[in-house]
């Protein structure tokens, strides 16, 4: 069973991205990114899907980031559900306050469609915000 969001337990943390793991052998699956901190190195769970992609993201080995999100354990293994990640030049929100993935609406959909009505096919529209 997987422990419920809770924003009142969320840390932040800030380093360098060590290694980004787009395959998420360890821990959900989905993209990794392991972060160098003066603590330690921390696991950072980013999501799946092209949402969570690191081409997507803009993110490199190197860089600087800071991760906000919930600490979950995953087979004895601490992994940080990222709910925002922040780049030197982008704030990305990951997951809403309730920790469910938030799917990223492509450049101009919004103004191709005047509304959900038309062209819905159904499916979930969580994460439509």
């Amino acid at each position: 069973m997987v422990p419920t969001y809770d924003v009142t337990k969320e840390v932040k943390i800030e380093g360098t991205i060590q290694k980004i793991d787009a395959s998420g052998t360890a821990g959900p699956i989905g993209t990794h990114i392991l972060i160098q901190t003066p603590q330690g190195v921390v696991d950072a769970h980013l999501g799946f899907g092209s949402a969570a992609k690191p081409a997507r993201l803009g993110i490199s080995q190197g860089q600087s980031v800071t991760v906000t999100g919930m600490m979950q354990n995953f087979g004895g293994a601490n992994v940080l559900m990222a709910r925002i990640l922040t780049t030197p030049n982008h704030i990305f929100v990951l997951r809403n306050e309730h920790g469910i993935p938030v799917r990223g609406v492509p450049r101009g959909s919004m103004t191709s469609r005047p509304s959900f009505g038309s062209g819905f096919t159904g499916g979930s529209s969580q994460g439509a915000f």
